[in-house]
């Protein structure tokens, strides 16, 4: 499913239209036909991918238990734990990077998660670089080694990272 041409479509979708659609996914989302489908692939010890909306990326995390429809997980980076909904739990391995670019300056929400390298121009006109933090609902934090900076979607970009073997990184 090409979620980027979904969002897409949807940008001409009037606001009623887009909340019927969130109530047709929540039904969906609720299902215990399909909760249950991805409850019968996991148990306790494996490693799976869980989407974090907060920080628009998915993290590995270890299955720890099943309790009442929900998964007991564990970050493997942090080790955190907390319950997850089953259909937080990309079991398909599913791109989760969105791609709606269309202009040289400028990122919506869906396109940004924690961890992404971009750009700015501060009030001078200087590029600034930094790391994302945090995503608030209109602009995200970045740290920028020498200054933490909050910044407008409207004014990113995406920053080509090379490593020490000249290989291309998003």
């Amino acid at each position: 499913m090409n979620f980027s041409q979904i969002l897409k479509e949807l940008q001409d979708a009037t606001q009623f239209d887009l909340y019927r659609l969130y109530l047709g996914l929540e039904g969906l989302l609720r299902d215990s036909r399909r909760n249950e489908a991805v409850l019968q692939n996991i148990y306790p010890g494996l490693t799976v991918e869980v989407f974090l909306p907060s920080k628009n990326c998915s993290i590995q995390a270890e299955v720890l238990q099943i309790v009442r429809g929900k998964v007991k997980v564990r970050d493997i980076s942090s080790g955190l734990f907390w319950m997850a909904s089953p259909y937080t739990i990309n079991l398909m391995g599913v791109d989760t990077r969105v791609h709606m670019q269309t202009k040289d300056v400028g990122l919506s929400r869906a396109e940004v998660k924690c961890g992404d390298t971009l750009g700015f121009r501060d009030r001078q006109g200087q590029e600034i670089s930094g790391v994302v933090t945090k995503i608030n609902s209109k602009t995200v934090t970045l740290d920028c080694r020498d200054k933490i900076w909050r910044v407008p979607f409207s004014m990113l970009y995406r920053i080509l990272v090379m490593d020490a073997n000249a290989t291309l990184l998003e």
